[in-house]
């Protein structure tokens, strides 16, 4: 994903390359300090199991990826084959940026986000109002609640004022620096963060 280019005006550029200089110092191989173990556990065939779950759930009407596989096709691929591959992604930098060409790959990619949904519920990291791609979350959860709000304003009769934000240009210009710093604060490090 491509920055903004050239940064709005509400970007500190001061505090941008400090937090570009600060994420060049996080060392290439971290370890998971989560007494979980988040982030270093080994993916196992529970993990695997959710995978074949989620991929059940959602592959109706699907299109091939680029390598022309099906989730059905994955799905053919032994529990323990799956669970050595995607210990063998998360080792020694092994996963890359991935899109959505391969399903294979899109599969490791599941699996890490797996985890990291697990840390950010344990930890209570996203409150409930960021609903938009959470499990038992819908995107209209909060269009419900305007509504609710603007229900109880007028029937007290008094203003409600709402305030909402351009948020077309989020996610290209996510500072990659900042956002990594921020995740390591917060506790994550090892080989899914590496």
């Amino acid at each position: 994903m491509n920055p903004a280019v050239p940064p709005p005006p509400s970007i500190d550029n001061v505090l941008r390359d400090l937090n570009a200089l600060r994420a060049s110092q996080i060392p290439a191989i971290t370890v998971d300090e989560t007494p979980e173990q988040f982030f270093d556990a080994p993916i196992t065939q529970a993990d695997v199991q959710l995978l074949r779950e989620h991929q059940e759930s959602h592959s109706a009407g699907e299109t091939p990826g680029y390598d022309l596989l099906l989730d059905g096709d994955v799905q053919s691929i032994e529990d323990s084959a799956i669970t050595e591959l995607a210990n063998a992604c998360f080792e020694k930098h092994n996963l890359r940026t991935i899109g959505a060409e391969s399903k294979l790959l899109k599969s490791m990619t599941l699996l890490a986000l797996f985890r990291v949904t697990r840390w950010v519920e344990s930890r209570g990291i996203l409150p409930p109002s960021q609903n938009g791609f959470r499990k038992g979350y819908r995107t209209i959860n909060n269009v419900f609640i305007l509504r609710c709000l603007i229900d109880k304003a007028r029937s007290q009769g008094k203003p409600l004022y709402v305030s909402t934000v351009d948020i077309s240009n989020a996610f290209p210009s996510t500072d990659r620096a900042t956002l990594w710093l921020k995740l390591q604060k917060l506790g994550m490090k090892g080989k899914i963060f590496d």
